[in-house]
């Protein structure tokens, strides 16, 4: 069984009213507001409607994992009663998850892929029509017919027909025995025939030819090939050495792989069928799958008039608007800038959008989809993260490989821009992270990744709590860590909780830990966030007041002196509080050891560092009882002031990453930022200190 994030948009067993009311689609979703338009039609015009306006009827045209995405939206944004919807479909079954067509090889009922029963639908007031497809669109009237002469009058229309797969010409690939593998009805269609066959032939080492391969094996098929026309495997997401890193994994379960090969034609042979190939070799076959990729089913844009893509696809603009502005579209079917997306985020991100418009929020647009896959695939954990392949001019690339991995960084400058791997990476999700916020690296960490094939030591991969609020924690549908927070009961939190809320972890299920250990710190996490704001706040305080009010004044006289004048000159006072003062920092300094000592993993960093704040708070009383807040001259003077701006970057430093975590939005971004440079700031502030305190214990005895 495999975890296919790539294969079509795909979305959880939910309910829609429910869904993704508090998510947030991720950085390629922008937050617009849509300034005019000519049509009294548009979403503008409808954000100032009375809530007494007529009912629109919107009609939906498909019901695969992106139209159920997008009823799914526009039931969270619609206002009551806005919208009288209709949804039509041309399979037997409503929508279900295509991602996980595999698992129906594997003992999985087709029935356990449904998101919602039929019955649902009417419970939500929508009117379903199923094993009817729409075969006209009528722009001038504003009706959809469909295959039984039923007509659709719309106000808008939402096209989400998705695609078919892409069939070479091929001689003979009409056959018996040859198919594709798209649908349910597909996936029946191969579990009848694969009974009994003892060799298979998969056209196809893309993503959808491996799952075919993997699912040829799954029903008994002994001998299966995987046949490619390019050099290598996955070609889209893999380099040439990612590649043979996969092969090599594929062909030790013994799968037979040939690149290169160019089929010709498929012809039956005494019950079997033969395949031929360019180069004049051939190969004998009981089944065959052809998986050569997708096309967009956009033939009823086509007929009705709107703009159609040079290399197909329905064209939309940003609001996902076709040429017609009363006409949506989204997924495969739409190409947006002259891309048409195959991806599941992609998918998503488009339905948010086109709920978003029709809806008449209009704020948010669609700059351009996440096109990063990561999958699980034969037993073997596969990812193309960013940019990754053909990088641009300027661009560099880091590649740590061994007998059981390949990972690969892009680098633009210093900032993580891309990513891939094939094998295990207990940093993926870190790595996921640093390439959605184009991270700074450094030098030590770039010479780490290329010895060791990791970028942080293994203490300073944070967990899943200490990442930022719009780190996206779940690829498939967008989901950020702030919104998964967000939807934690703190009281009594769990994972199918937060699955049902924002549907994270509904796809691929490869997040499925990671919202796991949210919802075991959750409860925690904020005390400890706030205890180190606190402690921080606290630092500056004190300090800001005492540099206010200056050093305590010195007496004039020794009859003038009063009691604490005679203390703070004490040499015994002057030791206790001088060696005092030097533990509490060294106590300080040794609490960061649990971010920096990979050995080191007693106990719970974010409650270490909440420590280490409050007594490096201490220290500004220790310097004040043991200075009197007096700077001293040379030697002592640099001492203060080290000690004074290191005490005081850390509280900076200690603000910054707190707010990172319990801020929001623009000012998030702004700790994220400045973080790193304060940390570092404050460090380098630290490194004199030691010295200096060492020659000024020697210098008071030697002179005492």
């Amino acid at each position: 069984m495999f975890n296919v994030t790539w294969h079509m948009d795909c979305s959880p067993n939910l309910d829609p009213i429910r869904l993704l009311t508090n998510s947030r689609i991720d950085q390629h979703i922008s937050m617009s507001s849509i300034a005019s338009s000519e049509h009294s039609s548009d979403p503008v015009s409808l954000r100032n409607a009375p809530e007494h306006a007529s009912v629109e009827h919107v009609v939906v045209i498909g019901n695969g994992p992106v139209g159920f995405r997008f009823l799914s939206e526009l039931k969270a944004v619609q206002r009551p009663g806005q919208f009288r919807i209709t949804v039509i479909g041309e399979e037997r079954t409503p929508a279900y998850d295509r991602v996980h067509l595999s698992q129906c090889f594997n003992g999985k009922a087709p029935s356990e892929l449904v998101y919602q029963p039929v019955d649902w639908y009417s419970q939500q007031g929508i009117d379903l029509h199923l094993n009817d497809p729409a075969v006209a669109i009528d722009r001038e009237n504003c009706t959809v017919t469909t295959k039984a002469a039923k007509v659709f009058q719309y106000d808008r229309l939402f096209i989400s027909t998705g695609s078919s797969p892409f069939v070479p010409p091929i001689t003979g690939v009409n056959l018996p025995g040859v198919f594709v593998y798209r649908t349910l009805s597909d996936v029946a269609a191969i579990r009848a025939f694969a009974t009994g066959c003892e060799r298979g032939v998969v056209i196809g080492g893309g993503l959808l030819g491996l799952e075919a391969a993997k699912a040829l094996s799954q029903l008994g098929v002994k001998a299966v090939h995987i046949i490619e026309s390019s050099p290598y495997l996955m070609a889209r997401q893999l380099d040439n050495d990612g590649s043979a890193k996969l092969r090599a994994h594929i062909e030790s379960l013994g799968y037979n792989v040939h690149t290169g090969w160019m089929t010709e034609e498929i012809e039956a042979n005494n019950g079997d069928l033969n395949v031929k190939f360019r180069d004049g070799t051939s190969l004998s076959a009981s089944i065959i799958v052809v998986a050569t990729g997708i096309r967009p089913r956009d033939e009823l844009a086509r007929a009705c008039g709107l703009e159609v893509a040079g290399r197909g696809g329905i064209v939309v603009n940003d609001r996902m608007q076709t040429s017609d502005s009363k006409i949506y579209a989204a997924g495969e079917c739409a190409s947006h800038s002259g891309i048409v997306y195959g991806l599941i985020a992609p998918g998503f991100q488009m339905a948010a959008v086109a709920a978003d418009q029709m809806s008449g929020r209009a704020q948010k647009t669609f700059a351009f989809g996440d096109v990063s896959t990561e999958l699980k695939l034969m037993d073997i954990t596969v990812a193309s993260l960013g940019e990754t392949l053909n990088p641009r001019a300027g661009y560099r690339e880091l590649v740590y490989q061994d007998d059981n991995v390949y990972r690969k960084l892009t680098l633009a400058g210093m900032r993580i821009i891309g990513g891939m791997y094939v094998g295990t990476w207990e940093q993926r999700h870190r790595v996921r992270d640093a390439i959605s916020r184009e991270l700074l690296i450094w030098p030590w960490q770039i010479a780490r990744f290329i010895r060791r094939g990791d970028l942080w030591a293994s203490a300073e991969s944070p967990p899943v709590a200490e990442w930022s609020d719009d780190a996206v924690v779940c690829t498939c549908t967008n989901t950020d860590k702030g919104t998964i927070t967000q939807a934690i009961d703190v009281k009594s939190p769990s994972v199918e909780q937060v699955v049902e809320r924002t549907g994270a972890s509904s796809v691929c299920g490869s997040c499925h830990p990671l919202i796991a250990e949210l919802c075991g710190s959750q409860s925690s996490k904020p005390i400890r966030q706030h205890s180190l704001m606190a402690a921080s706040i606290v630092t500056l305080v004190a300090l800001t007041f005492l540099l206010f009010l200056g050093p305590l004044p010195v007496a004039a006289s020794v009859l003038e002196e009063s009691q604490f004048d005679a203390l703070l000159m004490n040499d015994q006072w002057k030791q206790v509080t001088g060696f005092s003062l030097a533990g509490i920092a060294i106590l300080a300094s040794l609490f960061s050891l649990r971010k920096r000592w990979s050995k080191l993993t007693w106990g719970d960093f974010l409650t270490w560092r909440a420590l280490h704040g409050w007594i490096a708070a201490g220290t500004v009383l220790g310097l004040y009882l043991h200075t009197g807040f007096r700077s001293g001259s040379n030697l002592n003077f640099v001492l203060f002031a080290s000690f004074v701006s290191a005490n005081f970057l850390g509280a900076i430093s200690g603000l910054v990453t707190a707010g990172e975590t319990n801020f929001r939005g623009g000012n998030a971004a702004t700790c994220r930022t400045v973080r790193p440079w304060i940390v570092w700031l404050h460090v380098i502030g630290l490194w004199p200190v030691p010295v200096l305190i060492t020659f000024h214990v020697i210098a008071a005895y030697f002179f005492s």
